[in-house]
C-alpha cells in the first residue's frame, strides 16, 4: 500500500503543470461556456450571486455568478497576485494561508480552513494558475489541487 501511494507521488511530481493548466482551462470553459445550461442552485441577495453546479461520477464543478455594476476585472488584480495575505481577509473561515515553493514555476499555496464538522480543519495545497487578459479584459485565476501533491 505504501509503494502503491509513493508510485501515484511520483506520477504526480512527473505531471506537467502546464498540461494540467490546459486541462483546467478546457474544463473551465467546458462549464462555464453557457451559465444557462447549469443547474442553479442557489440565489443569493436577490440575484446578486447565482450559485451553479454541475456534477460528473465523483467530480464537482461549482460556479459563482457575481453581478455588480461597480466592479471591474481588473479589480481582482491585487488578489490574484496577493492571495495568501488577501484569502484569511477575505475569507473568515481561513485561519492561515502561506505561499510555499513554487513548482515548475508555478505559485503554490497552502490554506488552513476552519470548517464545520465533518470536514474540521480542512487543508488545501493548490497551484495556482492566474492568466491576465485571458479574454478581452477577462481575467482567468484557477486554483487547483492538482500538481501541488
Amino acid at each position: 500500500m505504501i509503494e502503491e501511494k509513493l508510485a501515484r507521488l511520483d506520477v504526480a511530481q512527473e505531471q506537467d503543470l502546464k498540461e494540467i493548466e490546459k486541462e483546467l482551462q478546457a474544463l473551465f470553459l467546458a462549464t462555464t461556456g453557457d451559465l444557462s445550461q447549469l443547474p442553479r442552485v442557489a440565489v443569493e441577495e436577490n440575484g446578486k450571486y447565482n450559485v451553479h453546479q454541475a456534477n460528473d461520477g465523483n467530480k464537482m464543478s461549482v460556479v459563482i455568478e457575481a453581478n455588480f455594476d461597480d466592479l471591474v476585472p481588473d479589480n481582482f488584480l491585487y488578489f490574484m497576485e496577493n492571495w495568501a495575505t488577501c484569502s484569511t481577509v477575505l475569507n473568515p473561515m481561513i485561519i492561515s494561508a502561506i505561499e510555499l515553493e513554487p513548482i515548475q514555476g508555478y505559485n503554490v499555496g497552502k490554506a488552513i480552513a476552519d470548517v464545520p464538522w465533518p470536514l474540521w480543519k480542512r487543508i488545501t495545497m493548490s497551484a495556482r494558475y492566474p492568466i491576465i487578459n485571458f479574454r478581452d479584459n477577462e481575467h482567468l485565476f484557477i486554483l487547483s489541487e492538482r500538481g501541488a501533491e
